[in-house]
């Protein structure tokens, strides 16, 4: 008996705690982020390998990316540190370079 009082008592604040937020102001909520260009850019120019472009788009969640290399997809969703992690394996230094 006193847990179904319980139940009753507990629906009905959470009903008025809603009640509450629909009544008050509308958060406000970040814009939209663009699709029609990229977030970010790298250009990699490098003797080697020649030049790569990497473009950041927006991704799934607002903490990712849609990463795309020379134009053809990368990754679906990655975060910055790991592009800038994957940058760092692809171009580290050939060797010691002794002074």
């Amino acid at each position: 008996m006193r847990r179904k009082r319980n139940n009753r008592i507990l629906a009905a604040m959470r009903l008025a705690k809603e009640r509450k937020r629909l009544a008050g102001p509308q958060p406000e909520y970040p814009a939209e982020l663009p699709t029609d260009r990229p977030l970010r850019r790298i250009v990699v120019e490098d003797i080697h390998r020649g030049t790569h472009v990497i473009e950041c788009w927006a991704g799934p969640r607002i903490d990712q990316f849609r990463a795309t290399v020379d134009g053809q997809a990368w990754r679906p969703a990655i975060g910055w540190h790991r592009i800038c992690r994957g940058l760092a394996k692809a171009y580290a230094p050939y060797g010691r370079m002794e002074p």
